[in-house]
């Protein structure tokens, strides 16, 4: 248990104990029964920094009616019922180590006249030694209840962790786009590498589409990716620069729908290089062209969009990055789901936007240059588990 997981999945599931449904014997005697106060979470997502390693949850427990005397009841763990949980769920899952859960206030007491006990904090320590591809359970139950039966059916609480997908929500960008107002100097670029993690349900005329080109990212007239054009398949990935275009049109060199591919795209006026990848591999290379000098992104730069609203990216979107260098098909492989942009090796970067806020229209610029994009209109987020097994 020595691999650090950066990403983890907190699932907290209160569990039948045994059949009890709304019509069954459990809820005739709802009345007279203590139970946890903790309604069912299918999934909370938990990322661990390399700083943080532990989680406290608050559990009370509860009557349905004022008690008329004291009643009260213990919070325990009880790795014995991992295995009825792995039964009830399909799951492989190990008991959590006890010695690194801590229960504070751990016995809970309804007074007279109350309905709900004071929380119990449950603390568990020790997750950046959680072995990586593992999941794991931690059952916490009641014990030495006093004073009033319990309802078996809400007597314990599963905490189940287990590892993360790397991506775990990204945009849809359908009829959006993003004007990207610069923060820093972006006159005069020699080199360009732009990347992108995007998944296309429909690369043709749909309602709304006077024509059948997807913009990634660029400008108008003077450094443009697109996807479609004119006399050209409506899935290939075309870079207008400089007054050319690149490559020529290829149906093999298409892109396939409701899938998700990292796309790359090089612009080097400084070696003459104009490269197309996907998902890490070459596709499409042209060494020697005709030098024309540097490219300005200043103005007039947007994702999603050019020369008019009709030609956005039908699908989502995640792990943008913009550099000013290039990056190599080793490095592009290595990093298609995500990327620290404080590694001394992610030299260039200029803009990185990972389009996993969740909520809101603003996308952050992880970068550390602000440059920070917010959508033309309100912004559609789909929860998603990358990469797909």
């Amino acid at each position: 248990m020595k691999a650090i997981i950066r990403n983890v999945s907190l699932m907290t599931l209160a569990v039948l104990a045994g059949s009890c449904t709304k019509n069954g014997e459990d809820v005739r005697h709802y009345d007279s029964r203590i139970f946890i106060d903790e309604e069912p979470q299918v999934e909370l997502l938990y990322e661990i920094s390399d700083e943080q390693t532990s989680e406290t949850r608050e559990l009370s427990i509860s009557i349905p009616s004022p008690a008329e005397s004291e009643v009260s009841a213990t919070f325990k763990f009880d790795p014995a019922l991992a295995d009825r949980f792995n039964a009830a769920y399909g799951e492989s899952a190990l008991p959590y180590d006890g010695e690194l859960i801590s229960i504070e206030n751990a016995r809970a007491v309804i007074t007279e006249g109350n309905i709900t006990s004071e929380p119990a904090s449950v603390t568990f320590n020790g997750m950046g030694q959680l072995e990586s591809g593992r999941t794991y359970v931690a059952p916490i139950v009641l014990s030495d209840v006093s004073g009033m039966d319990v309802l078996e059916s809400k007597s314990v609480v599963y905490y189940v962790f287990r590892e993360a997908a790397l991506i775990n929500v990204v945009a849809d960008i359908s009829q959006n786009y993003f004007p990207v107002k610069w923060n820093v100097p972006v006159g005069g670029l020699r080199t360009i590498t732009v990347e992108a993690l995007i998944n296309v349900r429909d690369f043709g005329l749909i309602e709304g589409k006077g024509e059948a080109i997807s913009t990634l990212f660029g400008i108008e007239n003077n450094f443009l990716i697109r996807i479609g054009d004119a006399s050209f398949p409506q899935n290939q990935i075309q870079l207008a620069a400089a007054g050319d275009k690149f490559p020529g049109g290829s149906k093999k060199l298409g892109l396939p729908t409701n899938q998700w591919v990292h796309v790359a795209v090089v612009w080097d006026s400084t070696t003459g290089d104009r490269i197309i990848y996907h998902d890490g591999k070459e596709i499409a290379r042209d060494e020697g062209a005709v030098s024309t000098g540097g490219v300005n992104l200043t103005t007039e730069c947007y994702i999603g969009r050019s020369y008019n609203d009709e030609r956005w990216l039908e699908g989502q979107i995640s792990e943008m990055r913009i550099w000013t260098v290039q990056r190599t098909p080793e490095q592009l492989k290595a990093n298609v789901y995500s990327l620290d942009p404080e590694d001394p090796a992610n030299t260039g970067l200029l803009a990185y936007w990972k389009f996993d806020e969740g909520s809101g229209n603003v996308v952050k610029d992880h970068s550390g240059n602000g440059n920070d994009v917010t959508a033309a209109k309100t912004l559609q987020w789909v929860n998603v588990s990358l990469p797909e097994e």
